[in-house]
């Protein structure tokens, strides 16, 4: 190896040093690539790592959705611009009667009342021309029937104006319209009771009114003949065999004066006019 170098000039030299030179340069070049391709390897295996989670959580979330949407107890529906349902959850094919699969591309104003298809297509002509809410009451052919509903639709989220999707909320208005009934139902049976009960006052002051001038109009009568059984009671000349007579009628007209007078407490009692006037007397005498 001496003699080799010995024998090579300071050219020839000077060129292997260079030779050798490159050549490790070029080692460290290839040295520090592959350590950035596994630096990089490792972001992008980190990056995977990191899409794989958010896909996951993704996943998961629009499998939340998925269930709150099919298993809601609100029938919703997703509309497109001419009223096709795109999509419509359990509870809302239940109130349709018909098959989940079987609504999807169908047009809902086949399942509004044919009174109300005018009203369904200007619901829809309003949600395409705004994005605010947009709220219709109609009514909703069903197994059961006719039911009154409210439409509630609302452009899909993160849609631009010229977006087809509505989601679409049907709200049943039956027990609505029971309670509406139940008090209006209520109304009429409080007026007719407070006409009952205006009719009975009428009713009752006319009969106190009534028992106020029956009682005076006997009363007048027994006055007349309870100062002629007095005027003959004093009279030396009556006959013993009459005075029981006499007797017997005094104690008739004291007891229709008091059967009068029962009548008039009666009336001062609905009236709560009725004054007490405590006195002494013996029980004996009253039994």
């Amino acid at each position: 190896m001496v003699d080799l170098l010995e024998r090579m000039t300071r050219g020839q030299l000077i060129a292997e040093l260079r030779k050798l030179r490159a050549e490790r340069s070029r080692d460290s070049e290839l040295e520090r690539l592959v350590h950035d391709l596994r630096v990089h390897e490792e972001q992008v295996q980190l990056q995977q790592d990191q899409l794989t989670e958010t896909q996951q959580l993704l996943e998961a979330s629009r499998d939340r959705y998925a269930d709150l949407y099919d298993y809601a107890p609100l029938p919703y529906v997703t509309l497109d611009r001419n009223g096709v349902i795109e999509d419509i959850n359990l509870t809302g094919a239940d109130l349709l009667g018909r098959a989940r699969a079987l609504l999807a591309g169908r047009p809902l104003r086949l399942y509004v009342d044919e009174a109300d298809r005018r009203t369904f297509l200007d619901h829809m002509r309003r949600c395409r021309g705004t994005v605010s809410p947009v709220t219709t009451e109609l009514k909703i052919k069903t197994e059961k029937g006719a039911v009154l509903v409210q439409l509630h639709s609302r452009r899909a989220a993160g849609s631009g104006k010229d977006a087809v999707g509505y989601r679409t909320a049907i709200v049943d208005l039956t027990a609505r319209l029971e309670a509406e009934e139940t008090r209006l139902r209520a109304r009429e049976e409080r007026e007719r009771l407070l006409k009952e009960e205006e009719r009975l006052l009428v009713a009752s002051e006319a009969k106190d009114q009534f028992l106020a001038t029956l009682s005076h109009e006997l009363r007048t009568p027994l006055a007349p003949v309870l100062v002629a059984v007095s005027a003959l009671e004093g009279r030396g000349d009556v006959p013993a065999t009459l005075r029981p007579t006499l007797a017997m009628i005094r104690r008739n007209v004291d007891l229709e004066t008091r059967l009068i007078d029962d009548m008039l407490d009666l009336t001062r009692v609905t009236r709560g006019e009725l004054s007490m006037k405590p006195e002494i007397l013996d029980v004996h005498e009253v039994l």
